[in-house]
């Protein structure tokens, strides 16, 4: 989620958080995929099931740390966060690093600076995101 601030019919702004992506279901494996599939068909609507190739049944698995990161890094309270492409992220230059004090700690990412601020850069597929960290809160992780 992100804050947005966005003007009304009435001209007031107005803040509120939506959704970055939106449309993602993710779902525990517990069970196996015939039963995970006849479960995603209670969903009304379309929805789509990403493989890790077009042509294989593999899908996309994210560990328990990569899912403990994706929800710190989507969490409402970060108010300083930039979301951007992944073209984008790959010009950044940045030394790898870990957090190892605040609200981040435990993050592993890039150490980025932009507008003299300084930021931990995570990619997912499909999209990066930049954190607001403090330099000293971060150690250089390999």
């Amino acid at each position: 989620m992100q804050r947005v601030d966005f003007i009304d019919r009435e001209g007031k702004r107005r803040h509120e958080l939506r959704a970055v992506v939106s449309n993602l279901i993710f779902v525990r494996k517990d069970r196996d995929d015939k039963q995970i599939l006849e479960q995603l068909e209670l969903f009304q609507g379309h929805y789509y099931i990403f493989r890790k190739k077009n042509d294989k049944r593999d899908y996309y698995e994210i560990s328990a740390e990569e899912m403990k990161e994706f929800m710190i890094m989507c969490n409402p309270e970060l108010t300083e966060k930039k979301y951007i492409d992944e073209q984008e992220a790959k010009l950044k230059p940045g030394a790898k690093v870990l957090v190892h004090h605040g609200p981040l700690k435990g993050l592993t990412g890039r150490l980025v600076r932009q507008s003299g601020k300084y930021y931990l850069l995570k990619e997912v597929p499909g999209m990066a995101v930049m954190l607001k960290v403090t330099k000293w809160c971060c150690k250089e992780y390999e």
